[in-house]
């Protein structure tokens, strides 16, 4: 299996931070516990690494 890094690194540049907090802030599962913010952003762009 090749080494995923340099795919992610391009993956992860190409993204906007602003754009990557917008749509952490809009998810409708995003909590208010510790972490909430740091999960969003996490899950959101798994599902951008995934084409949704």
């Amino acid at each position: 299996m090749p080494d995923p890094g340099p795919a992610a690194a391009v993956f992860l540049a190409a993204i906007s931070a602003e754009e990557l907090e917008r749509a952490a802030l809009a998810r409708s599962d995003l909590g208010t516990e510790p972490y909430s913010l740091t999960n969003a952003m996490l899950t959101q762009l798994g599902e951008w690494a995934r084409g949704h």
